[in-house]
């Protein structure tokens, strides 16, 4: 039997007898060999090289990306060693090498005038941040492209300096393509905003610009000024208010001396006129009379020294207001209907000289701040040596002595001999008005002692009269004039006696004379065409054979105020009105005990030291000084009865130094135990905290009457152990 020359088959031949097991052998030989075989694919061959170990290492050592190439040095044009560049030939690269999207770090830069003024053209970019202090001169600026506008006009306005003194002008009817060199329409800016803009940022020259009279809506900017040349802005027009017109003024952080002549503002939002970190602004002739209140002010300076002289400042929250340390001296300016006057906050300083403005709240006000009067005003004492008359008339000066009857010794206004009278009255001080017409609100403030002040008017014309916090006062002989408040307003203080005085010019939403916490006798008087003749509130007042029509009220008692009338009473639409008041004819109880002594009557009121009363928590009043107890009474700041029937009961209690805001209520406990509250209030801006209190209650024979108060701050505060302002009333009614 023959076999295959590779695998050893068995190869049967035809003699032979095939063997199955010869069959089932040669298959297994066959299935053994297929397992070693590769598969061939179509267009596939094998190679016919060996692939050997050595070359399987070698390729496993090369890493992956590698390659065998070696960059020439090359000289020339672009100078390099191996694979980096050393230098480049002047001239190489051009503008047009260089695409939009190209970008070369400064730091690549190192060698002084590598790029010069034209290598850069009109698309180039410079940071800013790159250039050294000192590096690019004024000279040179105008070189520099790119930059955007804002920083192109910061630029600009750093080289602005004067060479010689400049006069811009501005017309309504101008045009700010114009020069602004001539007043004429064909030469004048339109605006007031084009011709600052005009204006050198430095100045060793005078600059100034003239207005036309007309009305302006914009606002005079001023900032950033400096140099020693001055700035003046003024009215061509007459220096008269509401002749140039300007919405607002606002000057800031300027080092020149600004001068404002005649400029009116009309701004009824903001402060007419705001002076902030500044040298020196003088504002002069200038105006600011819109109405607005509440926190705008005619001037505020701020951290800023100012001069405001001559000026209108009317119808504002404050007519001046200087804070942060700033300096202001105020001569010669007019102004009503303020709620304060004057300002001065934060360490600054306010001074006065011949002003005759006045304010419905505050003449002046002092927060941290200090206001002074006319320097020749340093003389006057604190208190009387003898007996004073001034005398004031139409014809008269300010800067006389006020001392004779004469053109050249009597003052001009009334307010400047107020100005000359000593705080304290040991004697008597007389104010003489001659006969005329006198356009000012006469104001007099905080003077005390055993005399008096008396105003003698010979048919003498005001606009107002405001006496507040003085013991004594005499007025006689006046006609007010004033229709936006009071025509005499008394308030905080001792006793006035006003009489033979005339308020007939008509006002429906105002009173003719309001006496508020204090004592009045008033006689004589016409009061006409008011909401209220005479208007009482927590005060005393007697009326005396006073006249009147067309009035809405008569006379008007209010919170546990009282009025003694006598005689005729100014008439009204309704004769009398009360409100926790009292209208009497001086008999309050028909019953036959109204003789003093026979009647509970008790007064008492504060003494001796202050008394603290915590916050939150009802304390006793202590009432140390008792002024008269007809029945026997009172004692240890208690009430007990004698008699049953119907008690008066009335209080004012006032604390020192409560903050804005801070609530107090004053309670009556009858027999030790709380009964009910009469007085409740708050403090107001600039005041002391005053709580008015009244009430009429039933008492039997041996009830107790005590009052005890509550205030709600976060500290305790004391009671004024003045009796004009902490004291007590109880009187049997019935």
């Amino acid at each position: 039997m023959k076999t295959t020359g590779n695998l050893g088959l068995k190869k049967p031949e035809g003699t032979d007898l095939v063997d199955i097991a010869d069959l089932n052998g040669n298959m297994d030989i066959l299935d053994n060999a297929v397992t070693g075989k590769v598969d061939k694919v179509t267009g596939k061959q094998l190679s016919t090289n060996d692939y050997t170990a050595a070359e399987k290492t070698k390729l496993a050592g090369i890493a992956t990306g590698a390659n065998n190439y070696t960059h020439p040095n090359h000289t020339g044009d672009v100078t390099s060693t191996g694979d980096g560049v050393t230098a480049i030939a002047a001239g190489v690269i051009v503008d047009t090498d260089v695409n939009a999207n190209a970008g070369i770090k400064f730091s690549k830069i190192n060698a002084a005038g590598s790029i010069m003024d034209s290598d850069i053209n009109d698309e180039a970019y410079i940071n800013m941040l790159k250039i050294g202090t000192g590096k690019i001169n004024n000279a040179t600026l105008d070189q520099l492209y790119g930059v955007t506008a804002p920083i192109q006009g910061q630029l600009n306005e750093r080289v602005k300096q004067t060479t010689a003194s400049i006069t811009y002008y501005v017309r309504s009817d101008g045009n700010d393509n114009n020069t602004g060199l001539s007043n004429t329409a064909g030469a004048a800016f339109k605006t007031i905003a084009k011709a600052v803009s005009m204006l050198p940022k430095i100045g060793e020259h005078s600059r100034s610009i003239k207005i036309a009279a007309g009305t302006y809506a914009e606002a005079i900017d001023l900032k950033g000024f400096g140099g020693s040349g001055p700035i003046e802005i003024a009215s061509l027009g007459t220096l008269a208010s509401g002749v140039t017109n300007v919405q607002r003024v606002n000057v800031v952080g300027c080092s020149s001396q600004i001068t404002l002549i005649g400029i009116t503002s009309t701004a009824t939002t903001d402060n007419a006129f705001d002076v902030i970190a500044c040298t020196w602004v003088w504002l002069s002739n200038c105006y600011a009379l819109s109405g607005g209140g509440g926190t705008t002010y005619g001037v505020c300076a701020y951290g800023s020294n100012v001069i405001v002289s001559n000026g209108i400042y009317s119808n504002k929250g404050g007519a001046i207001w200087s804070r942060n340390s700033s300096n202001v001296f105020a001569t010669n300016i007019q102004g009503a209907n303020n709620s304060i006057g004057y300002l001065a906050t934060e360490g600054s300083k306010i001074g006065l000289s011949a002003n005759t403005l006045t304010a419905v709240l505050l003449s002046d006000a002092k927060q941290g701040g200090l206001i002074l009067g006319d320097p020749r005003e340093s003389s006057i004492p604190l208190q009387t040596t003898a007996d004073i008359t001034y005398y004031v008339r139409t014809d008269g000066n300010d800067s006389n002595t006020g001392l004779a009857n004469t053109a050249a010794g009597a003052f001009k206004t009334i307010n400047k001999a107020i100005s000359m009278i000593p705080q304290i009255l040991n004697h008597v001080v007389t104010i003489n008005v001659a006969s005329g017409s006198y356009s000012e609100s006469v104001k007099i403030s905080g003077k005390e002692g055993s005399a008096h002040v008396e105003f003698l008017g010979t048919s003498a014309t005001i606009i107002g009269f405001t006496a507040e916090r003085c013991k004594r006062i005499v007025v006689n002989g006046f006609t007010a004039t004033s229709t936006i408040g009071a025509a005499f307003n008394v308030y905080d203080g001792g006793m006035i006696d006003i009489r033979n005085c005339i308020v007939i010019a008509s006002a429906a939403s105002q009173p003719g004379i309001t006496i508020s916490a204090q004592k009045a006798d008033i006689r004589n008087c016409t009061i006409s065409n008011r909401n209220m003749g005479i208007f009482t509130e927590n005060g005393e007042v007697t009326s005396i054979t006073n006249t009147g029509t067309g009035n809405v009220i008569g006379i008007y008692s209010s919170h546990s105020g009282s009025i003694n009338k006598y005689g005729t009473q100014p008439n009204g639409t309704t004769p009398e009105a009360v409100l926790n008041g009292t209208i009497t004819s001086g008999v309050l109880n028909p019953w036959g005990d109204n003789t003093t002594g026979m009647r509970t009557g008790v007064a008492t009121g504060g003494g001796g030291s202050l008394q603290s009363i915590p916050a939150n928590v009802f304390t006793k009043v202590n009432y140390s000084n008792e002024y008269f107890d007809y029945l026997d009474e009172w004692s240890n700041s208690k009430f007990t009865a004698k008699k049953n029937g119907l008690y008066a009961i009335n209080t004012l209690l006032t604390f020192i130094g409560a903050a804005d805001g801070t609530i107090a209520e004053v309670i009556v406990y009858k027999n030790g135990s709380k009964d009910q509250c009469i007085g409740r209030g708050g403090a107001v801006k600039f005041q002391d905290l005053s709580i008015s209190g009244f009430t009429i209650t039933d008492l039997n024979a041996g009830d107790t009457i005590e009052l005890y108060v509550q205030q709600f701050g976060s500290a305790a505060l004391n009671l004024t152990n003045d009796g004009s302002y902490t004291n007590l009333r109880i009187t049997r009614v019935s």
